[in-house]
């Protein structure tokens, strides 16, 4: 028992010298980790050899971390609504310095956004007529920079044409809008569009605090001890958080830019001159019937591309196009013909506007002329025929027209195409005519029914024939029978004939089929044919007599064996 005590009274001892010692070296390595941190953010590098750093670690390692960017005082979304300028601008008073001053973001030059109640982009576009597009630019381009502004883009396409886009305070757009205007000479459009940011600024605003209490996470972590690979993914964690940062900050500065300026889009059209225009004389019309447009046009010099319009006067929109042609006449050109359809006669006459535009090396041209339409009511006439007849061949068929007279029409013609091939029956109708009677005869019978058509044609005012007409489906049957008792002769000889046509056409039709597939029969007969003459005859049935051989037969016969 007393060894035993020993032994274990020595394992318990070396037990307890080998935590000491191992205690001893946690504490030196701690501070040598320590040390080794404390040079990495100051910006030394580690020993790459003690520590089996690679030259890419030892990049990632040196690199210095990024410093968070200051953050403006934002007023919360939450509170209610007042005037923003007047509580920044009392703030700003009440500084150190004891001075008072407006809220002004340093960095930008513009109210800040706790300055702003809401957060509005404003965006105008305009279209107008100046005299120097060169000239008109750089007016515009002045008027931004007076009014604290500046020009975003601007481009010239041509002599006639230009562009350019502008920012100013958004407390000046309504000057600055006026004072574009007035720089004009005629303002053709003018449109407004109006966004609220102020949501997505406060979202970005709330994504950069979180980030930015990240970012002194990982800040704190990378200050511990650590494993080398667990230092260098902590610190591209930190340069991805920062990246991430940067883009919101940017994001943010652009959205309180915007805010605090409004755009501006100007599109420039030099000053037309005047172009002669001729849009033909005023045009009768007819209900429902097209009428052809066109205009002639006398361009300046160097006015190649021309684009016009039609409109019509009936509330449908106009109608554009671009095809011209030179007339026999120097320097006069003429527009493709346009053809319209007026479905309605009440509204009527109506006046048609035409406008035509032409750009070229010259500039711009304009002209415009109207002609008055006048729409008649187009008259109707009536016309009226048996529905269906049954008649025999081979008699005459009376075939009755009746037609109304309009007032408006006059030399009233008549056609009656009976619809046999033969020839139509046509004539003038006489002023107290108010039908027309013909006879005709069917001489072949059929089971269809032939359509006679009667036609009624008279002229109009407007110079545009008008026609009428109505069918009448005429069946004729065949003609009169011979009866002998109860037998119908020519009925029984028709079904005889047509009975014998049938069994011959069957005939005719098995025939050809027989020629047709002989490529697929005949070698099979012939193949039949062939193995049973092969085989010795085709077997006879039972009880067929034999025929009587002859003597070569009983010569080469050889007689039965004996039987026992």
């Amino acid at each position: 028992m007393t060894g035993l005590r020993r032994l274990v009274t020595c394992v318990l001892l070396l037990v307890t010298l080998i935590i000491a010692l191992g205690c001893a070296a946690a504490e030196d390595d701690w501070e040598r980790g320590s040390s080794a941190v404390e040079n990495l953010s100051a910006g030394d590098s580690f020993d790459a050899d003690a520590r089996g750093a690679t030259e890419e670690q030892r990049e990632v390692m040196t690199a210095p971390l990024p410093t968070p960017m200051p953050q403006p005082t934002i007023m919360p979304p939450g509170m209610p609504d007042r005037d923003f300028a007047d509580d920044a601008a009392s703030e700003s008073s009440q500084g150190s310095d004891g001075q008072g001053g407006d809220s002004i973001t340093p960095e930008t030059g513009f109210p800040s956004v706790s300055a702003q109640s809401r957060l509005i982009v404003r965006t105008v576009d305009m279209t107008m007529e100046v005299d120097d597009i060169a000239a008109g630019l750089e007016s515009i381009g002045v008027a931004a920079v007076a009014r604290g502004g500046w020009v975003v883009s601007e481009a010239r396409h041509s002599r006639h044409n230009g562009w350019i886009a502008i920012r100013v305070p958004s407390a000046q757009l309504d000057d600055a809008v006026r004072a574009i205007s007035a720089l004009g000479v005629k303002v053709l459009s003018r449109s407004s569009t109006s966004q609220d940011v102020t949501e997505e600024y406060f979202d970005i605003q709330s994504r950069i605090t979180n980030l930015n209490a990240t970012l002194e996470s990982l800040r704190q972590l990378l200050s511990r001890e650590g494993e080398l690979e667990d230092i260098l993914n902590v610190q591209r964690e930190i340069t991805r958080v920062s990246g991430e940062i940067e883009v919101l900050e940017g994001r943010k500065r652009y959205l309180e830019q915007t805010s605090a300026t409004s755009l501006i889009n100007v599109n420039l059209e030099l000053v037309a001159a005047t172009m002669e225009v001729d849009a033909g004389p005023d045009l009768q019309a007819a209900q429902r019937r097209a009428v052809a447009f066109r205009a002639t046009f006398r361009p300046p010099e160097d006015i190649e591309d021309f684009q016009y319009s039609w409109d019509f006067g009936d509330g449908a929109p106009p109608q554009t196009w671009t095809g011209t042609a030179q007339t026999e006449n120097e320097g006069e050109r003429i527009t493709q013909t346009v053809r319209y359809t007026y479905e309605s006669a009440e509204e009527a006459p109506y006046f048609v506007t035409f406008e035509i535009r032409g750009t070229g090396d010259a500039g711009v041209v304009r002209g415009e002329d109207a002609i008055k339409v006048d729409v008649l009511r187009v008259p109707t006439i009536h016309v009226s025929t048996p529905g269906s007849m049954t008649i025999r061949a081979g008699d005459d068929v009376t075939l009755t027209g009746a037609f109304t007279r309009p007032e408006d029409v006059t030399n009233l013609t008549y056609v009656w195409d009976f619809g046999d091939g033969l020839n139509p029956v046509s004539g003038v109708i006489e002023d107290d005519q108010n039908e027309i009677t013909v006879t005709h005869e069917y001489t072949i019978e059929r089971r269809e029914a032939y359509y006679a058509r009667f036609t009624v044609e008279g002229e109009t005012s407007f110079g545009a024939p008008l026609t009428a007409s109505s069918n009448t489906a005429v069946y004729v049957n065949p003609g009169s029978r011979w009866v002998v008792g109860f037998l119908d002769v020519g009925e029984t000889a028709r079904s005889a004939t047509r009975t014998v046509s049938a069994v011959a056409q069957a005939v005719v039709v098995a025939a050809v089929w027989v020629v047709l597939v002989s490529p697929i029969w005949a070698p099979v007969i012939a193949g039949i044919w062939y193995l049973r003459r092969r085989m010795g005859g085709i077997p006879r049935p039972s009880g067929f007599l034999p025929r009587r051989r002859g003597r070569a037969d009983a010569a080469n016969t050889e007689p039965p064996p004996d039987t026992p």
